[in-house]
């Protein structure tokens, strides 16, 4: 599969140097960035052949036969690479968040549909083992129904070197949106109504609510209590937050992602059978896994002209942001009760 990443910053030199060597079937073979200095920085520090690097993805797909496209750029490129691929028929996996609204994500999603064109989202907190085993578990009914389900996010933004304080919004939009998706995922179930409320506390260093808290109804009649801070004095919890789950016949507990999609070590799983002793469950071996594994279903996917089993498609990512959006909208309202439809 003969690939062309867009976008070379930061995390685009991560997906470079971390995940892209992990998938040996895919072969980038162009390179683009808009930004002249950007994309000579990438040069140098990557070793790319300066013939395969292109300040446009029209460009570089005039030069070279491209299958599909990796983007890695800013929020608000995202719809313009996606309009660009769906132009040249090329597949693409596009970084979270998909597009800034659920109206722009479901119009491209129709679009990519009709065009048989793969688009993906790379939720890559779905591909790790706890998340995955959780979801099995929720699925086969090992512990009967989903009852109420409580997850927390903790992390001091401060202490972890993060700059962007001035985003409209750093929890739901940037952090909570992975543990929204996750919610839909393992639960097997949607968003029915959401209550949210956020806050920005005394001498905090980010414009807008970095701390929030929310009561989620799930279509099933799981009932979510959310708690997300980025300005947490409670230990660190593994990024994809700590989770009990409890069911008609006990309780699963996990947490998973401990950072950067380069360790298992955060992964853990236990079940807790109504009247006995907790249970650590041993987890599925898993290679690859995070954002290498949205790659890998990705490429199964063209591969097999179809989405292959819990990969984030544009059309299942479109659910994941307006549930984000009513969430932004019932904290923007103090915690009123928005049906999420």
């Amino acid at each position: 599969m003969r690939l062309a990443h867009v976008g070379l910053g930061e995390w685009g030199l991560n997906w470079a140097q971390d995940v892209l060597p992990q998938i040996t079937d895919a072969k980038v073979v162009a390179w683009v960035d808009a930004h002249p200095k950007t994309l000579a920085t990438a040069q140098v520090k990557l070793g790319l052949p300066p013939g395969q690097c292109f300040p446009s993805l029209e460009q570089a797909c005039k030069a070279t036969a491209i299958d599909g496209v990796i983007g890695v750029v800013a929020l608000t490129g995202h719809e313009t690479v996606a309009r660009t691929c769906l132009d040249l028929g090329k597949h693409l996996l596009l970084e979270k968040p998909f597009v800034p609204s659920a109206e722009i994500a479901a119009d491209l999603a129709r679009a990519a549909k009709a065009a048989g064109i793969v688009l993906h989202v790379s939720q890559n907190y779905r591909y790790y083992p706890a998340v995955q085993a959780a979801r099995q578990m929720v699925r086969d009914g090992t512990l009967g129904k989903p009852l109420s389900v409580d997850i927390e996010f903790a992390r001091h933004a401060p202490s972890l070197g993060y700059r962007y304080w001035d985003i409209e919004h750093p929890l739901l939009s940037d952090m909570s949106i992975h543990h929204l998706d996750l919610m839909r995922l393992v639960l097997g179930s949607e968003p029915a109504e959401v209550s949210c409320w956020t806050w920005n506390p005394p001498g905090s260093p980010f414009v807008n609510d970095p701390v929030g808290m929310a009561r989620i109804r799930m279509t099933n009649g799981a009932v979510v209590c959310y708690r997300g801070s980025w300005l947490s004095r409670l230990p660190d919890t593994p990024w994809a937050g700590v989770w009990r789950i409890e069911c008609e016949d006990g309780l699963i507990r996990f947490t998973s992602r401990s950072g950067a999609d380069s360790s298992l070590d955060a992964d853990a799983l236990s079940v807790t059978r109504q009247g006995k002793a907790e249970e650590a469950i041993p987890l599925p071996s898993m290679d690859p896994f995070g954002r290498a594994a949205a790659l890998r279903a990705f490429l199964d996917a063209i591969a097999a002209r179809g989405a292959v089993d819990g990969a984030a498609t544009a059309e299942d990512n479109v659910r994941t942001i307006r549930f984000m959006e009513a969430m932004i909208q019932s904290a923007a309202e103090d915690g009123k009760a928005i049906a999420v439809g």
